[in-house]
């Protein structure tokens, strides 16, 4: 998919040879001036379409059962050498069919092969840390690609992008910290480069219960400074007789 196949010195080679291949595709193709453009042995129910195949000296040879068009209004293959013409103007011929045949469905002018990777993704930070997993990832891709989500380098979900460009899928986390990026995949499989990261820490596990240092049993003050030992960054409540009176960030 999505390649030039090009003999300029001998005009003899194969550009394309399959043998003994079942339920392939091949789409997205310039095959030119090659001996064979497309040559099929004992191959069956392979998917040719959307080709561009231009002065081989040989088209296409297919001694199996294959289809070499995706029907009507997708069409077939653009021919250098078809000569039929398109009756009603839908860029498909009407005429001298099926084409070598092979093809019911010829296309009248070169099919437009897209061989230009998407931008990467724009990932918007999720909040961090965070005790949820899965979390809804958002951010921007072009419109009507395939986002797919890598979390620490691991394939994980796939989403749809919108004619607007937005995108969100669920994704699960790991314990602590996961890198997560994104690669956008157009409709001719083009892939993009990785997106910039963004880090979410998952954190599920309860800290350990605060040490509090001893306190007098008794005081003439109203107010009393509590001190102890917690979990750094962690945020601490002070409840006196079940009543919260004070919270303070451990160091």
């Amino acid at each position: 998919r999505n390649c030039y196949i090009y003999d300029g010195k001998s005009n003899e080679k194969y550009g394309i040879y399959l043998y003994n291949v079942v339920n392939g595709k091949i789409d997205n193709n310039l095959v030119e001036n090659n001996g064979f453009g497309v040559y099929l042995s004992q191959s069956s129910n392979n998917l040719i379409y959307r080709n561009n195949f231009k002065n081989n000296t040989t088209q296409a040879y297919d001694n199996g059962t294959n289809n070499w068009d995706n029907g009507y209004p997708s069409g077939g293959n653009y021919w250098s050498d078809y000569t039929g013409e398109d009756t009603n103007g839908d860029g498909i011929g009407d005429t001298k069919l099926p084409h070598l045949g092979l093809d019911s469905y010829p296309l009248i002018k070169p099919f437009e092969i897209d061989i230009t990777p998407p931008s990467a993704p724009t990932l918007v930070q999720p909040s961090s840390p965070t005790k949820q997993t899965p979390i809804i990832l958002t951010g921007s891709a072009e419109p009507k690609s395939t986002v797919q989500v890598i979390v620490n380098g691991v394939a994980q979900r796939s989403a749809g992008v919108s004619e607007a460009g937005s995108f969100n899928v669920d994704i699960d986390l790991n314990e602590g910290n996961n890198i997560i990026t994104a690669k956008a995949i157009d409709a001719s499989a083009n892939i993009s480069e990785e997106s910039e990261p963004v880090i979410v820490i998952l954190d599920t596990i309860p800290p350990d219960t605060p040490i509090l240092r001893p306190l007098p049993s008794a005081t003439n003050k109203a107010k009393i400074v509590v001190e102890g030992n917690a979990e750094p960054n962690s945020k601490v409540d002070v409840f006196v007789t079940g009543v919260l009176k004070g919270s303070a960030r451990a160091n």
